[in-house]
């Protein structure tokens, strides 16, 4: 599992080639430490 830098959750590893998840840096959620990655769908807003 991984967390997502674009859209901003947790995501299971599938094996897409448009998803890249980084062998280095990481992020917490609940307490649980993620490592981080690009899910390949478009970055959600800010507001």
């Amino acid at each position: 599992m991984y967390f997502c830098l674009s859209c901003g959750t947790v995501h299971q590893i599938t094996g897409n080639p448009d998803e890249v998840v980084f062998k280095t840096g990481f992020h917490y959620v609940r307490s649980i430490k993620y490592a981080v990655g690009l899910c390949g769908r478009p970055a959600k807003k800010m507001a």
